[in-house]
């Protein structure tokens, strides 16, 4: 897949996942838009909610265990080569459009969506869970993305902001996809460069 494609992909994936959020929310009168408000203190409530995701990244490079060296050996394999095709601005378009495309349909559709027919803890389960079997890239990957969703979907219920989770995802994207595709060769165990910054 060249860099064009996962662009393409990324795009008609993200967008309809946005699509379908927004339908979704227009046909049961979820009020998205009143669910969202861009402001200074939403950015850094964002960017400080984006902290304790990160831990996420730091366990699973520096705890030697199972399930972890599983998905840092599948992403280095599988999926890391796809995305070293792409610059910084394009991990930032990719991590936008997860960001936007998720959060709009998994909180601000589904959880707000069963919110409406269960308690809220069972409403973030259930879209959270859905949010993590959207992810079947390992099974431990799967339970890192639920608990991932859990945490997203509480920012999402505490703040009544989509603005915060959709921030802190992309935020937390572009942090680890730049992560993983620019760091040293050493720590990749390869002698691969990192992608060039047309």
């Amino acid at each position: 897949m060249n860099r064009n494609q996962l662009l393409l992909m990324t795009a008609i994936l993200e967008g309809g996942l946005l699509l379908a959020g927004g339908i979704g929310c227009w046909l049961m009168d979820i009020p998205l838009l009143e669910e969202m408000s861009l402001s200074g203190g939403a950015v850094l409530w964002s960017l400080v909610a984006t902290l304790p995701m990160l831990s996420v990244l730091v366990i699973t490079e520096v705890i030697p265990w199972k399930g972890f060296e599983e998905i840092n050996n599948l992403l280095e394999h599988k999926l890391l080569p796809i995305f070293r095709k792409l610059n910084w601005f394009d991990l930032l378009l990719v991590s936008l459009a997860a960001g936007i495309g998720e959060e709009v349909f998994f909180r601000g559709f589904l959880q707000a969506l069963l919110a409406e027919w269960v308690p809220s803890w069972a409403a973030i389960a259930i879209a959270s869970l859905c949010f993590g079997l959207a992810h079947p890239i390992t099974k431990w990957y799967f339970v890192i993305v639920t608990i991932i969703g859990v945490y997203l979907g509480i920012l999402f219920w505490r703040t009544e902001n989509l603005v915060i989770p959709i921030l802190v995802h992309a935020v937390y994207d572009w942090i680890v996809l730049s992560y993983l595709v620019y760091r040293p060769a050493k720590e990749k165990g390869e002698s691969e460069e990192a992608p060039s910054e047309e």
